[in-house]
């Protein structure tokens, strides 16, 4: 019915928009490059298709088209001498560099976008700014640089009434208190985004939610709500053709075939996984799969394949300053080396936990406890490694969180051998003694043992 041109362009974008919140990203891309056709001889309208086209191709897991789309947009934006609109677009690009592993990059272009955008006084977009920063932060460790960040985010989006910010905010917060243990926060916080984005009908927002509830879910031990929530989110992306998406959601459900023995499932919902990261050049998805490949030949003794892979993981989290996972191919090295009584063990099992103590990890930091006890088993100190259990065992029970996968054979093993050692009645003593230690007392004693 519209015959001015620039009125189709405007309901070819904001359809397109709907479109791409629904999840239809085909019908997202007509509109788009419907806009782009139109506005071929409109310099700022064309633009705007040109990151449009950008941001879905970023969201599709395209982060080669996206970054040449983007990259005509920020030259034509700062032509156009578009502070707010160039905000826009390098808080784009920081997306796709940080999902590439560029964390350096990635900060450089977000912090130009929040200086950029508070000079506009574009709220919206300095949000966005603040939110994908805690995200950078949040991928290097620094937890409490994290919160803050998407604390103020929050605040900023709040005040704007703006829901998608919103849902997004509190996502990532959860994030936060999971990585720190602390669950029962992090389940409120998603199911709150969660009900938020059902409201609205984002559907890549709802297979995120699904996706995060599952692994608050798998880390409770809730492994048949967990298959059932990875599940139904992997048909929301696979729906979508988002490939991000689809990977994060195989791996989910490989570790949770792992948690019930399932290895040959896994491996290959692990393998198709780094396949999809691969072909995305997702250097952070990459080092996830090499790290969960590594654990399933670990657990399954092959300790040659474990040690490539987790190897190649560390190399790829370094390069990332990529400190959570590092901590783990950390944790994974020393594992491998110690079923092979290497004396290098020490030094990767003790570097991991150092890590995770400046993460603040609390939850991981009881696999690192298990290892130093192995250690110590292996060293002929049987009581030492029975405290360390013991401490363990309650720590987990406070954390309401369950023993990780890759450290419950090396658990069995070593808690087998020090009862057999000791005796029924010291091996209790002991381990009692070491439940009685702060999670913070127990660290500190393992890192100076």
């Amino acid at each position: 019915m519209l015959k001015d041109a620039k009125e189709k362009i405007e309901i070819h974008l904001q359809r397109g928009q709907v479109q791409e919140l629904l999840g239809n990203w085909d019908e997202a891309e007509s509109d788009y490059r419907a806009a782009l056709e139109l506005g071929k001889d409109d310099a700022a309208r064309k633009v705007d298709a040109q990151f449009a086209l950008g941001k879905l191709h970023r969201l599709r897991g395209d982060y080669a088209s996206a970054l040449a789309w983007l990259g005509q947009v920020q030259v034509a934006r700062t032509q156009l001498e578009d502070k707010a609109g160039l905000a826009q677009v390098l808080i784009e690009t920081g997306w796709v560099l940080w999902r590439q592993g560029d964390y350096a990059e990635a900060r450089e272009r977000l912090t130009a976008a929040l200086a950029l955008a508070q000079e506009a006084g574009a709220k919206l977009n300095a949000a966005q700014a603040l939110n994908n920063l805690g995200i950078v932060a949040w991928s290097q460790g620094d937890y409490a640089a994290a919160r803050a960040l998407y604390g103020e985010s929050l605040n900023l989006r709040r005040e704007m009434g703006n829901k998608v910010g919103i849902s997004h905010s509190l996502n990532n917060l959860a994030l936060v208190a999971r990585a720190q243990g602390d669950y029962a926060a992090a389940q409120v916080l998603h199911e709150e985004s969660l009900s938020l984005k059902r409201e609205m009908g984002d559907k890549w927002g709802i297979s995120t939610s699904l996706t995060n509830l599952g692994v608050v879910a798998m880390e409770k031990g809730d492994y048949a709500a967990a298959r059932a929530l990875h599940e139904e989110s992997l048909s929301l992306y696979r729906e979508m053709g988002d490939k991000a998406g689809i990977a994060t959601s195989l791996i989910n459900l490989a570790t949770v075939a792992i948690d019930q023995g399932d290895y040959a499932a896994a491996r290959a919902l692990y393998e198709e996984s780094l396949s999809l990261y691969r072909e995305m050049g997702d250097k952070r998805g990459i080092a996830n799969s090499l790290n969960n490949l590594g654990i399933i030949a670990y657990s399954q003794g092959d300790n040659g394949s474990a040690r490539a892979l987790y190897e190649e993981c560390l190399l790829l989290c370094q390069e990332m300053g990529d400190k959570r996972v590092e901590a783990y191919a950390l944790l994974g090295l020393g594992l491998v080396n110690l079923a092979q009584s290497k004396p290098v063990a020490r030094e990767h099992i003790m570097d991991s936990l150092r890590l995770r103590v400046e993460l603040g990890a609390q939850g991981t930091q009881t696999s690192n406890l298990v290892a130093v006890a192995g250690l110590a088993l292996q060293a002929g100190n049987p009581h030492f490694a029975a405290q360390l259990l013991g401490a363990v065992d309650f720590a987990l029970k406070a954390l309401d969180a369950p023993l990780e996968i890759e450290v419950k054979h090396l658990h069995a093993q070593t808690l087998a051998a020090v009862q057999a050692q000791l005796g029924e009645a010291v091996f209790q003593a002991v381990w009692e003694t070491g439940g009685k230690w702060s999670l913070e007392e127990a660290v500190a004693k393992a890192l100076t043992s």
